[in-house]
């Protein structure tokens, strides 16, 4: 078996501080909800545009779950190889609620209606087409 520690974390902030992390510098970021739960675990070579894309409800990225992110942790680690083998540890270890890629041990909540606003809408627009199909039949 294979050890991995995991790296302590360098930077904690509110999302709002995003301009807390250094221009250009890679690593991996753990976002959390206000309640302290850990909701996505990521790694990228340029940290601040990164987070910020995830921050931006109009961002395929995060459109519909972006309103969970409220406190993040960094780990600056500039190696791609290392960077990779952390996120996936991490994602499957710590097993953050709304990754999906790299998830193996786990059912990530990323598709529940609580998390996700963009699912909820959608369920509930065919709920109303469902419900109106079905007068139609008078069930």
């Amino acid at each position: 078996m294979i050890n991995i520690t995991i790296p302590n974390v360098d930077l904690s902030f509110s999302v709002s501080g995003i301009y807390n992390i250094p221009n250009n510098m890679a690593g991996l970021y753990l976002f959390y909800n206000d309640e302290n739960v850990l909701m996505y675990v990521g790694q990228t070579r340029d940290l601040r545009t990164r987070i910020k894309l995830h921050l931006n409800p109009k961002t395929k990225t995060s459109s519909g779950i972006y309103h969970n992110f409220k406190w993040v942790e960094v780990i600056f680690e500039e190696d791609d190889l290392s960077r990779e083998l952390y996120e996936t540890y991490m994602i499957n270890t710590l097993k953050p609620l709304l990754n999906f890629d790299k998830v193996i041990t786990y059912k990530t909540s990323r598709y529940d209606n609580s998390y996700n606003l963009e699912i909820k809408e959608l369920n509930t627009k065919f709920q109303t087409r469902l419900d109106a199909a079905l007068k139609k039949f008078y069930l």
